[in-house]
């Protein structure tokens, strides 16, 4: 069986409140996409360096994780700018290495990466609670988030694959 052309990876720990945001619409974009052989779903509770081999071999990702960034209501979905990866606390500020750096490193160490990496991130407020629920307010935006998913595979609608490249501003998209 060939390797699907597309990964929907979400990134979290769902054991800590909000930043289990990407693992649950992972789990739930999985029920939706499990006959869809062009499409593969993951979740991780991983970031920087380790993230390479996960997106080696694919030719497009959709990595869904959050940010803490204040500016927005909490549950705000984002089309967030891959040059802006290392100022989110969970894409880069909290770990060695943002994801940025890991893949032009990735590159030049010959991964085979996707040309098109997409960010769809929730903003949250609790990233420190000990606990395995979201907020009411960010487990309000995973229908919404699942439904984006869909659309960025599909090139449809609101969140299309040209939206996650190439944009220095993130974009709010509920």
């Amino acid at each position: 069986m060939a390797r699907p052309d597309a990964l929907v990876l979400g990134l979290g720990n769902d054991l800590v409140a909000d930043d289990g945001f990407g693992p649950v619409v992972a789990r739930e974009c999985k029920r939706d996409l499990c006959l869809r052989p062009e499409v593969a779903v993951e979740e991780a509770a991983a970031a920087g360096l380790r993230l390479l081999d996960m997106l080696a071999g694919y030719s497009r990702a959709l990595i869904l994780d959050v940010v803490q960034t204040g500016r927005v209501p909490p549950g705000t979905l984002l089309d967030w700018p891959l040059p802006a990866s290392a100022a989110g606390w969970t894409l880069g500020g909290s770990h060695q290495c943002d994801l940025l750096t890991a893949l032009a490193l990735g590159r030049a160490l010959g991964f085979s990466l996707p040309e098109e990496v997409s960010l769809l991130v929730a903003e949250v407020s609790d990233l420190q609670t000990i606990r395995e629920e979201l907020s009411p307010e960010v487990a309000a935006a995973v229908p919404r988030a699942r439904a984006l998913v869909a659309e960025w595979l599909d090139c449809t609608g609101a969140y299309t694959p040209a939206g996650g490249r190439n944009h220095e501003e993130a974009r709010a998209l509920s």
